[in-house]
């Protein structure tokens, strides 16, 4: 017997196993449980008062208690924009957390990071003094200590923004007792500019301005607009509430100023903010790629330089490294490769990337194998596949063991397959059964060979393999050269593959002989010089930026060695010849109201399934709220770009709704689908947007 005590909590796992007839069987597994209101932290939040003006002093009192008795503790308090919550939800409980399946040892909370609020109140001014500037959504952040009695002081100074704040405090002891608690304070003033910071905005669009007054005045407010360096002012007038806009016409790229003013009577208001206005919101890779062997220097077009060095010995593993890199990440299988592929660059490139590897194990189970939500077509041999990569991934093996007592053969073989792949030694009960198998099944009892590490029988059974995706996954075991010919040949033919991607993490795994070696690389440039050295894998970069930047020199003892060379360039650098304008854009009207909804067609009937589409919203339009397919999703939204994942086709159109938010004139930019040769892209679509 074991006991546990106080101090070993939270956290506590219990598992089990026991032989039978010759057989392991692994039990479930059991989290310890506690009372974890025993462990409960009361948190009393008192601010001096309620409401506050902009950059007024906040003095709030703490009080941390347990069972009423105050208590030594950490106290972190957060101040953050209520609105930043309207969009995501605090949804944490620290106490359930730390008494709940603890997977990691330390609780953190922060919400240091500054959206960008586009909602009435997000950028606020006062009565009085120079214009306000400050209107990020955290205005303080930190871990206070309070003293034996459970007492803290906290202070801090309101930003410029007239909206509601949220003061959460999460409380931690050494006896790990927790709590939190959260109250609300605001700022407010009279009179106060509420205006939606422009988005998006290219030089083929109009820069419009927008105010809305907010406050307790029934006075008509005056507003003047003005932009740094732009010799144009506007005025307009509004009641409370009520929208007004400026229109400042097309401008050139750059970061400007603008400055909003207002007066009611004796009220008045300013705010200043910057914006941006760029060329494109499409921007695409510009690359060319040249031998040092052949080229000892180059004569750079564009200053800064970025440069990208690589071996090309090892080209096929930085070909297979960049398609898992890129694909997309919403089926389990590629969502894991991914991950792989950024295991061998922190492996073999020096890199440090982290891994999410953690999330692949909070899929769903169904009958006993774990699957991506939305996607029930998961197979028992994939999914031995996965659980043979990552224990992460591993299941109760017991679900297995029940199938080896099925008298259907591929019940077996699942059962068999996937105990292989969790390192079970079974390989006198396979081979008593292979005689038995045929068919589809063949697949089902290569992989348990290859799994079992009997490669002998696996390379028996090879050719009587039928699914071709399976095929070439065995190959990276049996032969480099065939399996390097099979993978290149399934992407080509079906990029989609369930097993294409696992056949290029198998040829990593299996085929890395001499991937850790280095070799080195001297660029000079006019008197100065720089060393870059190279892993197999050996992608390194490097950027020189110099005045009067005229030529590159390379120096090397390796002949494999190659150099590309890149920049953020526009579609119209394209050469047109790699350019495929094969996906057509277009809405109803080019003109339409403010307030109005519009619906953007796209045809995709030359766009591949599983596929993801860009599109990237001037400042005028904003993405509607109904999109309906029984195909695509929308993976990402922000207010200015939109990223939508196309599966299976069901047609080939889809419909997105638009909404007409800012009067003035623009342009949706073309679509552009990078594939490995060629861009597909779409015509750009111009719309007016009037006031009535």
């Amino acid at each position: 017997s074991t006991t546990f005590k106080d101090n070993d909590r939270p956290g506590i796992k219990i598992t089990g196993a026991y032989l039978k007839d010759g057989h392991f069987y692994r039990l479930p597994s059991e989290y310890l449980d506690y009372n974890e209101n025993d462990s409960k932290l009361n948190i009393e939040i008192k601010p001096d008062k309620t409401k506050y003006k902009p950059q007024e002093e906040v003095k709030v009192n703490l009080k941390v208690t347990k069972k009423d008795k105050g208590i030594k503790s950490k106290v972190n308090v957060s101040v953050v924009d209520e609105g930043v919550f309207k969009s995501t939800e605090d949804t944490t409980n620290i106490l359930e957390q730390l008494y709940y399946n603890m997977y990691y040892n330390q609780y953190t909370y922060s919400t240091y990071r500054d959206y960008n609020l586009y909602i009435a109140g997000g950028g606020l001014g006062s009565t009085s003094g120079p214009a306000r500037t400050d209107f990020g959504d955290t205005v303080f952040f930190d871990t206070v200590e309070t003293d034996s009695s459970g007492n803290a002081k906290v202070k801090f100074k309101m930003n410029d923004s007239i909206t509601s704040f949220r003061i959460t405090a999460h409380a931690t002891t050494s006896n790990v007792d927790a709590g939190a608690n959260h109250t609300n304070i605001e700022s407010t003033i009279p009179l106060s500019i509420s205006f939606k910071k422009p988005l998006g905005v290219k030089e083929s669009d109009d820069v419009v301005l927008n105010a809305l007054g907010i406050g307790n005045i029934n006075d008509l407010i005056n507003y003047e607009f003005s932009i740094k360096g732009i010799d144009k002012n506007i005025t307009k007038s509004a009641r409370l509430s009520q929208n007004v806009y400026a229109n400042f016409g097309k401008l050139p790229a750059g970061t400007y100023t603008a400055t909003i003013s207002a007066k009611a009577g004796n009220e008045t208001d300013k705010v200043e903010f910057n914006f941006d206005v760029v060329k494109t919101q499409t921007e695409i890779s510009v690359k060319t790629t040249k031998s040092i062997k052949d080229t000892k220097n180059i004569k750079p077009t564009k200053n800064p330089i970025k440069l990208e060095f690589f071996r090309t010995s090892f080209k096929t593993y930085e070909k297979y490294l960049e398609i898992l890199k890129d694909t997309n990440k919403n089926r389990l299988d590629t969502k894991f490769t991914y991950n792989k592929a950024l295991e061998f660059e922190n492996k073999y490139n020096d890199k440090d990337y982290k891994l999410d590897l953690g999330d692949i194990s909070t899929f769903k189970e169904s009958n006993g194998y774990k699957y991506l939500p939305g996607d029930e077509n998961i197979s028992y041999e994939l999914t031995a596949i996965l659980s043979y990569y990552d224990k992460k991934l591993s299941i109760n093996k017991s679900v297995f063991y029940n199938l080896l007592k099925s008298k259907n053969i591929t019940e077996k073989l699942n059962g068999y397959m996937n105990l292989a792949a969790q390192k079970e030694p079974i390989l006198d009960d396979v081979n008593d059964l292979k005689d038995q198998v045929a068919g589809d099944d063949i697949d089902k009892l290569v992989l348990t060979y290859i799994f079992l590490r009997d490669y002998n029988n696996a390379r028996k059974y090879y050719n009587k393999i039928t699914d071709k995706g399976i095929k070439t996954y065995v190959a990276t075991f049996l032969d480099k050269e065939k399996a390097k010919e099979q993978i290149d040949k399934l992407y080509k033919k079906d990029y989609a593959n369930r097993y294409v991607y696992l056949a290029m993490v198998s040829y990593f795994e299996n085929n890395n002989v001499g991937l850790s070696t280095k070799e080195k690389v001297t660029v000079s440039y006019g008197k100065k010089k720089k060393e870059v050295v190279l892993s197999s894998l050996g992608k390194k970069y490097l950027t020189i930026s110099q005045k009067d930047l005229k030529e590159l020199k390379f120096n090397s003892r390796y002949k494999d060695i190659y150099i590309t060379y890149y920049y953020d360039g526009l579609l119209d650098e394209i050469d047109n010849s790699k350019k495929i304008k094969n996906i057509k854009c277009k809405i109803a009207s080019t003109k339409t109201v403010l307030g109005t909804n519009i619906i953007l067609q796209i045809d995709i009937s030359k766009v591949a399934n599983y596929t993801y589409l860009d599109l990237y919203l001037p400042n005028g339009l904003t993405m509607g709220d109904n999109f309906k397919s029984d195909f695509a999703s929308v993976v990402s939204s922000t207010k200015e770009h939109v990223t939508f994942y196309i599966g299976e086709k069901k047609s080939n159109v889809i419909y997105v709704p638009l909404y007409a938010s800012s009067p003035g004139n623009y342009t949706i930019e073309s679509i552009v689908l990078k594939n490995e040769n060629n861009y597909q892209i779409s015509n750009p679509v111009t719309i007016t947007i009037t006031e009535k």
